[in-house]
Formats: structure tokens, sequence, C-alpha cells
């Protein structure tokens, strides 16, 4: 996401399954990154996370998984509940098969 000209967002993420050997199609937010604070972090977080789901859900993943291990990561999680996503022991989690 880019804001006046500079990189305010950004993120690493690759293709996995939430379980070995399992046939689900899951992506997954390695590492999120913003320098944005206050309300304006907030609102990047959740337009990061609704393109994240667009873009899963065009490509055919089953799962998107998101998580932050950042002092933040209480407001992270708690942000991202009110969005629909669960909370598991590895981060965050949207399943996108029950999406209609």
């Amino acid at each position: 996401m880019v804001e006046d000209g500079h990189l305010v967002v950004w993120f690493i993420g690759q293709e996995g399954s939430a379980q070995p050997f399992s046939d689900v199609k899951c992506l997954t937010q390695t590492t999120y990154h913003s320098s944005l604070a206050g309300i304006k972090g907030v609102k990047a977080l959740i337009e990061f996370h609704k393109n994240f789901e667009d873009f899963a859900k065009a490509q055919g993943y089953n799962v998107i998984v998101s998580s932050s291990y950042l002092p933040s990561k209480a407001t992270f999680n708690r942000v991202l509940v009110r969005e629909g996503w669960s909370e598991a022991p590895f981060g965050m989690v949207k399943n996108l098969i029950r999406q209609t």
C-alpha cells in the first residue's frame, strides 16, 4: 500500500497447507508491516486483509492465515476477529470454503 508516494504497508506470503498431508489450499501471510499508527494503522490492516481475502478467493484458496509476532499482536487479533476471522494457536484463520 502506498500513501503520498511512500510505501506504508507491505507483506510476505506463501502458499502451503494448514495441516501436513492435507489437500486444503492455504495462503499464509508470514510477515505484515505497516508504518501507520492509530486509526490509520487499523484501517490499513483491515483494507490489507480484505484485499488478501479477495486475492485468495480469486486464486482458489480454501483457507487464509495471518499472524503477528509484534507487541501489538492482541490488537491485530482483535481487529481481525471483528472482521470475521477466527483465532487459532498459530495465528488468525479465515475459512473461505464457507463464504458465499
